[in-house]
């Protein structure tokens, strides 16, 4: 049931694909009512979109490899199926074994007040157990945790107390960590539905019974034997303990046994060579940093945290937060829980929205959202009201995480509707040039967005008051001052300045209803417009909250209105809106404007087209962050110190550096701005080129972050500079020659 709706989404589109091809290509009109029978498709034939089709990655020869292993579990010949442990049938949030012990290290410096890095005496004092142990009891394969805390005791002044309760707590944290994971929980089961019996062991210093309480609790039972080192003092490592195991089981043919683990010499190679056959399941983590020769799995580990994709130094802070390896650590567990997943060679996150929306926008999406926790408890905010659309993930987001008093709201307001919110009087009108695009704007536009302040019996008049003034009613401005003149015949002939008050009275009785002196808004950004509007609205001055802005126009309206504002970013980003704010926004309508109903003002909503292509993969991308998000908090809480910005690098990265096939997911979607482009644009071109504008500047290449976005559907591939260039050569600035081009091409475009 959970899955009808995109199964009758999938059928239609396919039983519409075979009408085409055969039907509509072939001509073959007699076999419309069995296609229709067949597929119980009896509603109008879809528009024909090759988007589920179009990206194709070759077949990985590692995805044969886990059918293989499957045969071989279930295959007459094996009788026993050995599983190891750890990043096999366990994985652990950690990309590093050590980083636990970080944690370890915290607990005990918060009891004592203390800075002492247990951590690395922890570290330390295994290695020197395991240097002993090979020139002094060479007999003994494996050290236990006791003899860890033992070597601790002798080199440091720690009470006896202090210890027991430092190893009690390693075991505890171990324990609470340790989670199964689903490729090896998977072949766990399957080999019990085959009736093998199942033998478990690892190499590993932990006692056996917290190993059976991690096992345990990860769901794994009903196995035959368990077999760990620190107890028996064999190892795999030493293909000691794949010999005790046959003794133990009287097994006189190794190759009755398969064993089933992650590392290539202790699993694979000195498995097989005590004649068991094998299985090898790559470790997530050297999934994630495409680590397995022969297997490729993308680029994204190495150019995100290796490689120098920017001015941060994001390999330093992978190497010095734990918090940030915690979240490498997390995706990786998640995304290549299986590691047979065939991956495209041109692509980084292999074009997949749950890679993208889990590793990359996850991140960003918690630390926007403790970010936002940080200033709440600092300022005591009461309460937070997210912007719609452009504030729906981030509330999300911080709804998860929040463990203050401050209270969210998702309010209802947008550039559009709050257009003549700061309006006081005729002259503030002349301030639309800096709200609208004007060159996309026309004296009809200006109609719409003045309506509240046009009397009825003014309106039908317009088209002809126009005429009267040279301007075209329907034609957009070629110019400020074209579009001012206009204005001036709205202010003198056409709009009732005096309703303004009124339209005002309506917004301040809406949004004083929730709308409290000291709460703060969040918004994506850019320009303060939204809380200048509400604080003049409203009387008070409301607090704002952005992602970043794009001038100081901002400042000036926060100063005017004596509005505290903070930007999660202190930098514009290169690649901004777009693709940005689509992920971040809800699915559904804008709001145009507010109006009464049963004397109840309420939000005026736009009609929103349904786009199932992008509807289904934004769904996926944002449903995966949210996952995250959770996943990140319901584990770690607030153990881990994390630096914000450098959880925003996946994101960043994908959005400024990712590579066309991973981009192409968001082929099919396309959004209309009538504030801004003022036409329907399709994100992924429009993405494409800002990518490629900033590469050409990158290289030296002149500066064309200046050019007229209307203008950006005839760029293609730097032609577009090379024109623009020869245009400015043939054709300088200010001459007559131009002028006079401009007014040649004015007669044809409209």
């Amino acid at each position: 049931e959970e899955m009808k709706e995109d199964f009758l989404n999938w059928k239609n589109r396919y039983a519409s694909m075979v009408y085409q091809e055969i039907v509509v290509d072939l001509g073959q009109a007699r076999f419309e009512k069995n296609i229709r029978s067949s597929f119980d498709f009896y509603g109008p034939v879809i528009e024909r979109s090759n988007f589920f089709y179009s990206p194709t990655t070759k077949l990985n020869p590692s995805f044969m490899w886990l059918e293989a292993l499957k045969r071989e579990i279930v295959s007459t010949e094996t009788k026993y199926v050995s599983f190891d442990i750890f990043d096999t049938l366990i994985q652990r949030p950690f990309f590093r074994p050590m980083d636990m012990f970080i944690l370890l290290s915290d607990e005990m410096n918060k009891a004592t007040g203390s800075y002492i890095d247990f951590g690395r005496i922890r570290v330390e004092a295994e290695k020197h157990c395991r240097s002993l142990l090979a020139t002094e009891f060479p007999s003994r394969e494996e050290i236990t945790l006791n003899d860890i805390y033992d070597m601790i005791a002798q080199n440091y002044t720690f009470s006896k107390e202090m210890l027991e309760h430092m190893k009690k707590r390693e075991e505890e944290l171990e324990i609470e960590f340790s989670y199964a994971r689903k490729i090896g929980k998977e072949l766990f089961d399957l080999s019990l539905d085959a009736g093998k019996e199942i033998l478990i062991c690892s190499d590993m210093y932990l006692p056996k019974g917290v190993i059976e309480r991690i096992l345990n609790k990860s769901g794994y039972r009903a196995y035959k034997k368990l077999y760990v080192s620190s107890d028996l003092h064999y190892t795999k490592s030493n293909k000691s303990l794949f010999r005790y195991i046959q003794r133990d089981l009287h097994c006189k043919n190794p190759s009755d046994i398969i064993h089933i683990g992650d590392n290539w010499i202790s699993d694979i190679e000195n498995a097989r060579v005590c004649g068991f056959r094998v299985g090898h399941v790559f470790k997530a983590t050297d999934i994630f940093q495409n680590d397995i020769p022969g297997v490729y799995s993308g680029e994204a580990y190495r150019n995100i945290f290796i490689r120098n994709n920017g001015c941060a130094d994001n390999l330093r802070f992978f190497n010095d937060f734990v918090g940030v390896r915690s979240i490498a650590a997390l995706a990786a567990n998640k995304i290549f829980d299986n590691p047979f997943v065939s991956y495209n060679e041109l692509s980084d996150f292999n074009a997949d929205p749950n890679f993208i929306g889990y590793f990359a926008f996850g991140p960003h999406l918690l630390s926007v959202a403790l970010w936002i926790k940080k200033l709440a408890i600092e300022r005591d905010i009461p309460k937070i009201h997210f912007v719609a659309r452009d504030g729906y993930m981030v509330k999300q987001a911080f709804d998860v995480i929040n463990a203050s008093t401050t209270a969210t709201n998702y309010i209802r307001l947008s550039r559009r509707s709050l257009i003549l919110a700061d309006i006081n009087d005729e002259t503030d009108l002349y301030s639309l040039s800096t709200k609208l695009n004007i060159l996309n704007c026309s004296p009809l536009d200006l109609e719409e967005y003045l309506s509240p302040i046009i009397p009825d019996e003014r309106a039908g008049h317009i088209p002809q008051i126009m005429k009267e003034h040279n301007l075209y009613y329907d034609r957009k401005f070629e110019g400020l001052v074209e579009f001012e003149r206009c204005i001036r015949a709205f202010i003198e002939e056409i709009v009732d300045i005096s309703r303004i008050n009124e339209y005002k009275e309506t917004l301040r009785t809406y949004f004083s209803q929730f709308v409290k002196p000291g709460d703060y808004i969040f918004d994506i950004g850019y320009s303060g417009r939204a809380e200048s509007a509400l604080s003049n609205i409203l009387g008070y001055p409301i607090g704002s909250l952005y992602i970043h802005v794009n001038s100081d126009i901002a400042a000036k309206r926060q100063a005017k209105y004596q509005c505290a504002a903070e930007s999660f970013y202190s930098f514009k980003p290169r690649i901004t809106g777009g693709i940005r704010e689509h992920l971040l926004m809800e699915l559904g309508p804008t709001t145009i404007g507010y109006e009464e109903i049963n004397n109840v003002i309420v939000p005026k909503l736009d009609k929103y087209k349904l786009n199932y292509e992008n509807d289904l993969v934004t769904q996926i991308v944002q449903q995966a962050a949210i996952e995250f998000v959770k996943d990140f908090y319901r584990i770690f809480q607030n153990r881990l110190v994390l630096p914000l910005d450098t959880l925003s690098a996946p994101f960043e990265y994908y959005l400024h550096f990712s590579k066309p096939f991973d981009r192409q997911i968001f082929s099919t979607l396309e959004f209309e701005d009538k504030l801004g482009m003022g036409r329907k644009v399709n994100a992924l071109t429009l993405w494409n080129r800002e990518i490629e504008m900033h590469d050409f500047i990158d290289c030296g290449g002149i500066s064309v972050r200046s050019l007229p976005l209307e203008l950006a559907d005839i760029y293609e591939d730097g032609l577009f500079v090379k024109f623009y260039k020869a245009m400015n050569k043939w054709f300088p600035k200010g001459g007559k020659l131009r002028n006079m081009v401009k007014r040649f091409a004015a007669i044809f475009i409209h």
